[in-house]
């Protein structure tokens, strides 16, 4: 089965029109794994999935990256809010958070002049 993801060439703007539409599209790096040096955020989809489940990985960090075509999103883990963070000009239509991994619920609210926009979960 070929993954739909990324493609190399491919900018993130253009992904996320073809792809994800008007809500974030989050993907996750899973906990105790690290970004290899020198790769963009295009080239991350093959080492990272949409999924929050990682039974025996609780305490150990996750890095979630976010995608969206807003300009402000906002992560909450089990309804606890990790901030928001720009993505809009200068910050290539992404943000990445780390966080320590604890089964739950991953919520991503994006934000337009300080309005919801769109919304995705992972579970």
């Amino acid at each position: 089965m070929k993954r739909k993801g990324i493609h190399s060439g491919m900018n993130i703007k253009t992904y996320l029109s073809n792809c994800a539409g008007k809500d974030p599209m989050i993907r996750v790096l899973p906990p105790g794994e690290s970004i290899p040096e020198g790769i963009s955020v295009c080239e991350l989809d093959p080492i990272t999935v949409s999924s929050w489940n990682f039974p025996g990985k609780e305490g150990l960090k996750a890095t979630i990256i976010i995608l969206a075509d807003e300009s402000e999103v906002e992560l909450f883990v089990n309804g606890e809010s990790y901030g928001r963070k720009n993505i809009g000009a200068g910050a290539d239509n992404h943000a990445i958070f780390e966080v320590l991994y604890q089964p739950g619920i991953i919520e991503v609210i994006s934000y337009h002049k300080n309005f919801e926009y769109g919304r995705a979960v992972l579970q």
